[in-house]
């Protein structure tokens, strides 16, 4: 008797990638959002898959930046190493920065930007 047995991959979503990146910082939801751009509600919703990022591209960007954690690997473009990886903390857990909310029409000194902007 011969029993065969399938093999079984698991994949990761977009939302456990972001949640991968985000915890080898060490920060929780409400520390990474601001640094990434976004409000803690939104990156909350990314990573338990209730909703994506309107533009992925950015957000994916942003978390390379942030963690060093290549932008193909959160898009699920790169299988990333091979021995899982990722595991270290980063080194910029703790760094006091912020960036621009996505979507938003103004910037961090609160001047308008893009079309129709006063130079």
């Amino acid at each position: 008797m011969t029993i065969q047995v399938e093999r079984y991959y698991p994949t990761w979503t977009l939302g456990d990638r972001i949640r991968k990146a985000r915890l080898t910082t060490g920060m929780n939801q409400r520390e990474f959002a601001p640094l990434i751009g976004v409000k803690p509600g939104s990156l909350a919703a990314w990573e338990s898959d209730h909703s994506v990022p309107r533009n992925m591209l950015a957000v994916a960007r942003r978390i390379a930046g942030l963690t060093g954690i290549p932008a193909a690997w959160v898009l699920g473009l790169d299988d990333g190493p091979p021995d899982g990886g990722f595991d270290e903390p980063h080194p910029l857990n703790g760094v006091e920065t912020t960036a621009p909310l996505l979507g938003s029409r103004k910037s961090q000194s609160d001047k308008p930007t893009g079309y129709g902007a006063a130079a």
